[in-house]
């Protein structure tokens, strides 16, 4: 997968764990990363273009455009004049098509957010900032944000298993106070990230990635130039063969098979050697957002928002309403489900920090432990 095609897979991945278009691009130019069209040079509508694309599923659209003067060569977007053809699978996908079709709903979710007479955009476009983000360690449901007590002077806001919310015999893990969570991850991010001062390098040292982004990508670039020999080398012996007849089915056989076997052991290595690449820089990019995002922070964290949460934490596991795991993203990239299945080994692992929060409205404890998956 060549670099570009890596950060298309970074931007997927942002935008479905609740990143705007705003900050990715904003992101990318941290990161020195180039548009397809080589520019560094990012803008939302780059992004938007980027979410959008079929072809980043191995899809093909033939017929999105329309020539409708064939003189000036003037083209229009092909709104219901002609039929459009689309087939799947045409050729490699970078995105899984599972991925890219959550990023169509969200796209399709943020289009109808209604603008008020105050054309106030952000008013109507609020986030929870734990929607989706907290899995309960009973059953490996995701938490969901209810009412307590609505309308009444003991209104309180919860966190409930969405197992407990369809039947207690789904799952009977009980609901934890939002403030709670709120709290502990307020004070956890401002002792863990901000005032571990070495927080980066012990991230680095426990993870061990080692192997640099721009070492993987030159072996690669060399060995995509050796297979391309080769399969010069293999054409060309074809050739010979067809043109000179002289030359004896078994020395053509012989190197045909060599330099084949030659062309599958490079391409093997190439595959290697991408999965590599992407381990390394998903693993360095978490960590170049992590440490941009400590750069702009010129004073305590007051309050939980949502970018602010998906740069450090990557999910949080609720073992109890007094005991919580905060995730941070390692060298694995986990879908839902994969998170979800592994849930009670992540809280088994050794603590990358511990701590308490006291709530003194509720006289309520909270301890948490922070691990890297």
């Amino acid at each position: 997968m060549n670099p570009f095609g890596v950060f298309v897979r970074e931007i997927f991945q942002m935008y479905v764990s609740g990143i705007g278009p705003m900050k990715i691009a904003k992101h990318m130019e941290s990161i020195g990363a180039t548009t397809g069209a080589g520019a560094t040079k990012w803008s939302m509508s780059t992004v938007a273009v980027i979410l959008k694309n079929e072809k980043y599923i191995g899809d093909l659209v033939q017929q999105k455009t329309l020539t409708v003067d064939y003189l000036s060569h003037k083209k229009v977007k092909n709104k219901e004049l002609a039929p459009m053809y689309h087939t799947e699978n045409a050729h490699e996908a970078i995105i899984d098509r599972e991925t890219f079709l959550l990023a169509q709903r969200i796209r399709e979710d943020r289009s109808k957010v209604k603008v008020g007479k105050d054309k106030n955009l952000a008013k109507y476009n609020v986030t929870y900032p734990f929607s989706a983000f907290i899995v309960c360690s009973e059953c490996g449901r995701t938490l969901k944000r209810r009412y307590w007590n609505y309308g009444t002077p003991a209104q309180r806001v919860m966190q409930q298993c969405g197992g407990y919310i369809d039947g207690k015999a789904h799952c009977k893990a009980k609901a934890t106070y939002q403030e709670m969570i709120e709290g502990a991850t307020v004070k956890m991010l401002n002792e863990v990230f901000l005032q571990e001062k070495d927080i980066i390098p012990n991230i680095q040292k426990i993870i061990k990635s080692t192997i640099r982004v721009s070492d993987v990508e030159i072996k690669i670039q060399k060995l995509q130039t050796q297979g391309d020999e080769l399969e010069r080398m293999i054409s060309n012996l074809i050739d010979v063969q067809v043109k000179n007849p002289n030359l004896s089915q078994e020395d053509f056989n012989s190197k045909y098979q060599s330099l084949t076997l030659q062309l599958h052991n490079n391409k093997t290595e190439i595959r290697k050697l991408e999965g590599e690449y992407l381990t390394n820089y998903d693993t360095r990019s978490r960590l170049a957002k992590i440490e941009t995002t400590l750069n702009n922070l010129l004073e305590p964290i007051q309050e939980v928002d949502s970018d602010t949460l998906r740069s450090f934490i990557y999910k949080i596991i609720s073992v109890t309403p007094e005991n919580i795991v905060f995730c941070v993203a390692g060298t694995k990239n986990y879908t839902d489900k994969e998170f979800s299945e592994n849930r009670h080994t992540f809280e088994a692992l050794k603590p990358l920090a511990t701590g308490t929060y006291h709530n003194e409205k509720y006289d309520k404890i909270m301890n948490y432990k922070v691990v890297i998956i």
